[in-house]
């Protein structure tokens, strides 16, 4: 009798989560990822906040919504994969139009969000909604009743599909942030497709969900011109002041400097990503995209090294030729960099010396050959865009000059060896820049006290932003060379302390900007 009362009481609970489950979107989210992904949600205020904002905007009452978070905070898996879903169960005749910023994560989003509403546990929830057998396809599928969810990506237009809710998320990569084209390229997909796939335009929802990325990314963009229309929740990892949350029947007052969601990033897993992000933890953590006067390396985080702190390191020559010799050209840079392991698998990055200039070939061979000379032991290496080919054939004739005139004479030959190599098409300058934050703010990227040339580069990377084009960054761009050149470059071990043979050096993971 008793085993007959506690069935019946676990079955009277699983109804009771059911139809809580199908009344509110937070519900439905602890159901279904106790139910379909066997794991309990890690539920935070955060979540409870943000489904209240998401259940008017499916009722129609929020008509225009902007949703800012923290990188990996759920916006995703809380406004598509569960939102589209309960709505769905609330009207399975609702269309929806997906977009984001690659046609390949778009249609995985589409793909995940279609298991969900075929999984066991949301037909228990939903049985009235079913998919259409015809029209089931990863970026596009229809309900029986009439429903539909359609995948694309911000760099396709939209034609012939209209909907009742449009959802753009992150609709731009963070690594094209800084391309004016790219932000434009955006803006005319919001305006030439979002805009008018709306079946009803004064009911119809369109919401906008995304980290901040740059002063002019789209949600830059919409404040701007009409914040008035939109409901705009902005979320930040850490809040300066306390905070009041209020929406429909949720409510929650948050202290000052109180992790936005403490139970996954805690104040010390902040404060690290702060140090190690430096620019881009205001940008995407805090929601605070505003480029600062010095840029994205700061002149408090610059780290000298005395000579005699240098532990064994590889050293490496980098050569960019930049040819042409105008005012307004780019510098011609070399600099010499080391990198090296310690016993504890940290890296560490030293410049030593850097020489540039707008020299004409012949001297600009001299300057590269003075560099071999005061690092005999240090390979270089030599992009061959830009007159690079050119530099390298004018090298290698004078070293073997010299290296003539030195054994006549009996002085140290020039034995440095010279690579050249391609520059990859897939990752733009600043790109490879922006790799080098992580080992600026964390010191793992140091300067040499004594190097040459350090006053000059301190004034270019203190100066150097992403937004804006500059003559004087090529210096920069040769140390970037170096974490981008793994597989030809490689870093010693500290051989004290470990006394094995060298490993393949491998930059460590970096924040996306």
């Amino acid at each position: 009798m008793s085993d007959a009362h506690g069935n019946l009481h676990v079955a009277t609970i699983e109804l009771a989560k059911r139809e809580l489950a199908r009344r509110n979107l937070i519900d439905y989210v602890k159901y279904m990822f106790e139910n379909s992904y066997h794991r309990p949600f890690n539920e935070n205020w955060h979540h409870g906040y943000i489904c209240e904002i998401l259940t008017a905007f499916d009722a129609g009452e929020i008509t225009r919504m902007i949703i800012e978070e923290p990188p990996s905070y759920t916006k995703t898996e809380l406004c598509v994969r569960q939102f589209v879903p309960w709505s769905l169960g609330q009207d399975p005749q609702k269309k929806f139009i997906y977009g984001t910023y690659g046609d390949t994560l778009s249609t995985m989003v589409s793909n995940e969000t279609r298991n969900n509403v075929e999984s066991k546990a949301y037909h228990n929830l939903f049985p009235n909604v079913t998919l259409d057998r015809n029209q089931n396809q990863k970026d596009h599928w229809t309900t029986t009743d009439g429903g539909r969810f359609y995948a694309t990506s911000t760099s396709a237009a939209v034609t012939g599909i209209h909907c009742d809710r449009f959802l753009l998320d992150d609709p731009l990569k963070a690594t094209e942030a800084h391309s004016a084209s790219a932000r434009d390229s955006v803006y005319n997909f919001f305006t030439g497709s979002v805009l008018t796939r709306l079946r009803d335009k004064k009911r119809g929802g369109i919401g906008l969900i995304a980290q901040r990325i740059h002063p002019d990314d789209l949600t830059g963009r919409l404040l701007k011109e009409n914040p008035e229309l939109w409901t705009h929740v902005k979320l930040q990892a850490l809040n300066a002041q306390r905070q009041y949350y209020a929406f429909g029947k949720f409510s929650y007052e948050r202290e000052a400097n109180e992790p936005l969601w403490i139970a996954y990033e805690d104040s010390d897993d902040l404060e690290k990503a702060k140090k190690e992000m430096g620019y881009n933890f205001d940008v995407q953590y805090q929601q605070d995209p505003a480029i600062s006067e010095y840029g994205f390396f700061v002149k408090e985080d610059w780290t000298w090294i005395n000579d005699f702190d240098i532990p064994e390191q590889n050293k490496y020559i980098m050569v960019d030729p930049a040819m042409s010799l105008k005012e307004t050209s780019d510098n011609r840079a070399i600099t010499c960099n080391g990198l090296s392991i310690d016993a504890n698998k940290q890296e560490l990055l030293i410049t030593y010396d850097y020489d540039y200039g707008k020299w004409d070939l012949e001297t600009f061979v001299e300057y590269i050959i003075g560099m071999m000379v005061d690092h005999p032991t240090a390979p270089v290496f030599l992009e061959s865009q830009g007159g690079g080919i050119l530099v390298e054939q004018a090298l290698r004739k004078e070293i073997l000059k010299r290296n003539a005139k030195a054994r006549s004479i009996g002085l140290p030959l020039i034995t440095n060896s010279i690579t050249l190599y391609n520059a990859p098409n897939n990752i733009s300058k600043n790109q490879k820049i922006m790799a080098l934050q992580t080992y600026y703010h964390t010191s793992a990227w140091k300067f040499r006290r004594t190097g040459r040339g350090m006053e000059q580069f301190q004034k270019e990377t203190w100066r150097w932003r992403p937004d804006i084009a500059h003559n004087d960054d090529n210096g920069i761009d040769t140390v970037a060379s170096v974490l981008l050149l793994d597989g030809k470059l490689t870093a010693p071990k500290n051989t004290k302390a470990l006394e094995q043979r060298v490993d393949r050096f491998k930059p460590k993971k970096t924040w996306r900007i």
